[in-house]
C-alpha cells in the first residue's frame, strides 16, 4: 500500500472546493430570494388590480341599475 502525503497543492485544492461550494449556496439562496421577491411583487400587483377591477364593477353595475330604473317599462 502505498501512502501519499499531503502536500500544500492538495491543501489548497480541497479549501478551494470548499469555497466554491459555499459560495454555489450563496448564489442559490440569492437566487432563492430574488424569486420569492418577484413572485410577491406579482402576487401584490394582482390583489391590487382586482381590488380596482370590483371597484368599477360595482360602479358599473349601480350605473345600469340607475338606467333600467329611469327607462320605461314595457
Amino acid at each position: 500500500m502505498i501512502m501519499r502525503s499531503k502536500t500544500i497543492g492538495d491543501r489548497h485544492a480541497k479549501g478551494s472546493t470548499i469555497r466554491n461550494r459555499k459560495a454555489q449556496r450563496g448564489s442559490s439562496v440569492l437566487i432563492i430570494f430574488t424569486l420569492l421577491a418577484c413572485m410577491a411583487i406579482i402576487v401584490v400587483a394582482n390583489s391590487t388590480t382586482l381590488a380596482l377591477l370590483k371597484q368599477e364593477l360595482r360602479t358599473t353595475d349601480q350605473k345600469q341599475q340607475q338606467r333600467y330604473e329611469q327607462s320605461p317599462r314595457h
